[in-house]
């Protein structure tokens, strides 16, 4: 049973972990009695693209009217994306030939498991997934990764030009530029 309050540790009391969760007996006590209504729509996993997932069909519904539930086992750690929090120690640990199946650090469970010699070097069991770690940069898909075949018109298109207007720069160009990230001491 979730607790209905916030709960404290030694040395903080988790409101926002709280308030923006629920457990799964809530989740479920919200279908039944008089004020209770189904889930329309139920994604397994609020990882990186469960969020995503979750966000786009909370933006396409344009009536507001229905219910998504995001089912996660994985618990609520931060709410911003680590490169813009100080050294908390959430950053994933380097890879390692062996792990004997223990998780790793605060949120890394078992390590990606992969032929590619240089992987992930881990699982983030948090919600956000991995998608918390990685960097803001897309590079631009070539044409052997869009093949026609494969992607609509309508998909390369709007990935490569998605502007209406001619003079307007594409996606593609707007996310290839990279720009310096301030440091301390107001040098990038």
């Amino acid at each position: 049973m979730t607790t209905p309050v916030a709960q404290h540790t030694d040395f903080s009391r988790d409101v926002l972990g709280r308030y923006v969760c629920n457990g799964l007996d809530e989740a479920i006590a919200s279908t039944s009695g008089s004020d209770g209504r189904p889930f329309d729509i139920v994604i397994i996993g609020g990882g990186s693209f469960g969020s995503a997932l979750a966000l786009h069909a909370l933006s396409r519904d344009r009536s507001r009217d229905h219910r998504i539930l995001v089912l996660d086992a994985g618990p609520y750690v931060v709410a911003e994306h680590v490169e813009n929090l100080p050294g908390l120690g959430l950053r994933p640990p380097p890879p390692s030939e062996t792990d004997g199946g223990v998780a790793r650090s605060e949120v890394w469970g078992l390590p990606w498991r992969s032929d590619v010699p240089i992987g992930f070097p881990g699982l983030a069991y948090c919600l956000g997934g991995r998608s918390l770690f990685w960097g803001g940069w897309s590079a631009e898909l070539t044409e052997s990764e869009t093949p026609p075949e494969a992607w609509p018109d309508r998909v390369v298109h709007g990935t490569r030009h998605p502007c209406a207007r001619d003079d307007a720069a594409g996606f593609s160009d707007l996310v290839g530029v990279e720009v310096p990230i301030a440091r301390a001491g107001g040098r990038p």
